[in-house]
């Protein structure tokens, strides 16, 4: 940190989140690099999303007025879609801003944020910007949390907040929901954050709870299965009280009014997504069925990405950059040394990715 600027003392200490490598986006499209590192979607997002965008941009205001600030009709589409009232919905600019919102609402000044760990890194961020004790902790097995581990971690440490991302990223953990509810209910005191980034593709989800009671909210995004990481969409399900205090300090105007027309048209389209969650299962036998026959560990996963450990990862990232395939190191995280996450894509890109592997080797 420049010791010689300006700053607010507090965040002096903040190790900031490590994005991932954006070169991908300065490459030829016809180069094909395969962009794995992020998670997002291997393949555009549904046609009907991009005549629906096509559509919006004829009209004469739509990118000279501000957006409507209320998310009036992607709320109603996505009250219809999980079967919820209007007011246990609400919008952001992706879930990262729901989630940044969230901490700082349903936190105090001190307070213990429990990560169950190792997960998202930029929750840490939020939570020490917030002026919280983050704590990392987690299960014994990187790979597999119950909700009983989940139970013995919040009586452990008794945390004012429990972030738990579900599935987990980026090692895939998926906790039942019964489980969850289980947890959440035992200790009504502490509030809990389930993120369900990758839901779509587990298919487990608190949402019903999250809208009956006080202290879980469930959060989603449209970035990940649904293709729409560029227009960063996402949104929160909860009950309405904690919806009203989330509105307190929400800013509308910052989910564009072209993402909200392209979530609405992809939340339209469910045989489209369902046609990328084929997609990307059969990629992945591809993928796995590569490392086996190379000999490295790894862990398949509920979500679209999956976690491999590597004698030299360093080196096997480096190369597979000089042939225009990422992925993503999680070395920056306590206890994974050596990891690398690679995210899913569709056979073809699969196939040429483990030809870049093995030349990584």
């Amino acid at each position: 940190m420049n010791k010689n600027a300006f700053s607010v003392c507090r965040l002096d200490t903040i190790q900031p989140y490590k994005p991932s490598n954006q070169v991908a986006w300065f490459l030829p499209p016809e180069t094909k690099p395969l962009k794995l590192d992020w998670n997002e979607s291997p393949l555009p997002p549904s046609p009907s999303v991009m005549n629906a965008v096509r559509k919006f941009l004829d009209h004469p205001n739509a990118l000279n007025w501000y957006p409507d600030a209320n998310s009036q009709d992607l709320r109603a589409k996505l009250s219809e879609h999980w079967k919820v009232p209007e007011e246990c919905v609400q919008t952001y600019c992706g879930s990262d801003s729901a989630l940044h919102a969230a901490v700082r609402i349903f936190t105090k000044s001190g307070g213990a944020v429990l990560m169950v760990s190792p997960t998202y890194d930029n929750f840490r961020i939020y939570a020490l910007e917030a002026q919280c004790s983050v704590i990392l902790d987690g299960p014994k097995d990187i790979y597999s949390l119950s909700g009983a581990e989940l139970s013995a971690l919040v009586e452990k440490h008794k945390p004012q907040l429990v972030y738990l991302s579900n599935p987990n990223n980026p090692t895939g953990w998926l906790v039942p929901a019964k489980e969850i509810e289980e947890v959440v209910r035992r200790f009504p005191e502490t509030m809990f954050i389930v993120d369900e980034a990758y839901a779509e593709f587990s298919n487990v989800t608190v949402i019903p709870l999250a809208v009956l009671v006080p202290n879980l909210v469930a959060f989603r995004t449209f970035s990940k299965a649904y293709g729409l990481a560029g227009l960063r969409i996402g949104y929160i399900i909860g009950s309405p009280g904690n919806i009203d205090y989330l509105n307190l300090i929400r800013n509308g105007k910052n989910v564009s009014m072209i993402g909200q027309v392209a979530a609405i048209a992809a939340l339209n389209d469910q045989d489209y997504l369902k046609e990328i969650l084929i997609r990307v299962r059969k990629g992945e036998q591809i993928l796995e069925s590569g490392l086996t026959r190379l000999g490295f560990p790894f862990r398949a996963s509920p979500a679209n990405f999956v976690l491999v450990k590597f004698p030299d990862a360093k080196k096997v990232q480096d190369s597979l950059v000089a042939q225009n395939a990422f992925v993503r190191s999680m070395s920056h995280l306590p206890g994974m040394e050596g990891y690398l996450r690679i995210t899913l894509g569709d056979e073809e890109q699969m196939t040429r990715f483990m030809v870049a592997l093995e030349k990584s080797l």
